[in-house]
């Protein structure tokens, strides 16, 4: 791999790692739009579905993976930085895309959930079914408190605190 990077760089006139930057980024442009059609073609084929769940699960899954995709590939663009320079700051950057990914989580669990629930209860008033909206509503409200909790907790872990003395 590293002899085709060679070759590329020499043809473009770039710095090795100048060229292994492009690189990353290209791919990364390819892989989200091969990621694009695949969830466009997913949403169609959940939609013929009578489940609530795979429905919520591709549709709040796009903007989150997505995203979550650009965040990875700038973590792989900032080790080839890394090695070029010396600068302290892309430690931090590296703990920023640490923390940007967990955000991308708790997006899509929270998007899920909530997508979730306004399935069920549109698949129940459709089916003419009796529903009790206050347990829905209070599994939703509940599942986002968790989620939210969950998701402080592994960012101030990641950015440096110490939580045990909190979970104690």
């Amino acid at each position: 791999m590293s002899s085709y990077l060679d070759l590329l760089s020499i043809q473009l006139g770039l710095a090795a790692w100048v060229t292994t930057l492009l690189v990353i980024a290209l791919v990364t442009v390819a892989l989200n739009y091969a990621i694009r059609v695949f969830l466009r073609h997913a949403a169609m084929a959940a939609k013929s579905s009578s489940t609530a769940w795979d429905d919520a699960l591709v549709n709040s899954a796009a903007k989150p993976v997505l995203l979550g995709m650009w965040f990875i590939s700038g973590g792989f663009m900032a080790r080839v930085l890394q090695r070029q320079t010396p600068e302290p700051f892309l430690d931090q950057v590296l703990a920023a895309r640490d923390v940007a990914l967990v955000t991308c989580c708790a997006w899509f669990l929270l998007r899920f959930i909530g997508m979730v629930g306004d399935n069920i209860i549109a698949k129940q008033l459709a089916s003419g079914e009796e529903l009790a909206h206050t347990t829905v509503d209070a599994l939703m409200k509940l599942s986002r408190l968790l989620t939210v909790i969950v998701t402080v907790l592994v960012v101030a872990q990641t950015v440096g605190f110490q939580i045990g003395g909190l979970l104690a």
